[in-house]
């Protein structure tokens, strides 16, 4: 909630400096701290959906560690990455317009939207990798647990507690 906070005041400190909400100057912070807010919202997302299934579930749909230094990974592991990466620099030009008063840029509203659209399909492959090994777990994976403990893996619920790439976003 903190950094949404952050970037509404910023909206809200841009029209205050304006004195008039309908000039069009803020538009560009305004548009920013809609699309950032955005993508911590379906982050936070994320990290609830991937917690709230049991942990070898969790374990079974983590990035493993040696996979991602390698870049061994499996089709969807490489789309979702895709999309956190395109989302990722979305964010970052968004933060570059965050506090800027001026005429109106396009190119905000065009990168919000594929930021948007990026990081909303990795939300979706997500929900519905945690839905299939959801479906699949059976109760009685002592061995595969052992297996996946011994392995370094990052899950996806490590986004908000670890900030392992939420922070980067």
């Amino acid at each position: 909630m903190g950094p949404m906070l952050f970037f509404s005041f910023e909206a809200v400190s841009c029209f205050i400096s304006q004195g008039s909400f309908d000039n069009g100057q803020c538009t560009n912070t305004s548009a920013s701290a809609l699309y950032l807010s955005s993508y911590l919202a379906i982050f936070t997302n994320l990290s609830i959906v991937s917690k709230a299934v049991p942990r070898s579930v969790q374990k079974s749909t983590a990035f493993e560690l040696s996979a991602l230094c390698t870049l061994e990974l499996e089709l969807w592991q490489k789309v979702q990455g895709i999309c956190v990466s395109v989302s990722a620099l979305a964010s970052l030009y968004l933060l570059s317009a965050l506090g800027v008063e001026g005429d109106e840029n396009p190119l905000v509203w065009i990168a919000g939207g594929f930021g948007l659209v990026s990081i909303g399909v990795a939300w979706l492959i997500n929900l519905a990798i945690t839905a299939r090994c959801a479906n699949d777990y059976d109760g009685h994976q002592e061995e595969k647990e052992e297996e996946q403990r011994r392995v370094g893996r990052v899950s996806a619920g490590d986004l908000q507690e670890g900030m392992f790439v939420g922070a980067f976003v």
